[in-house]
């Protein structure tokens, strides 16, 4: 994946995270986060 594309999907992950609702420093936001990371660097290791 180019790094535009690493750009793009960690977009989507902030906007996905502001769609929560939640402050950044609440459990639920840090975990959420934390999975769409894992998400998105096996994304770029399967590629």
């Amino acid at each position: 994946m180019t790094n535009g594309t690493v750009r793009e999907l960690e977009i989507l992950r902030d906007r996905v995270l502001s769609e929560l609702k939640l402050g950044k420093q609440a459990t639920g936001y840090k975990t959420a986060q934390k999975v769409l990371n894992r998400f998105i660097a096996e994304l770029l290791h399967s590629v």
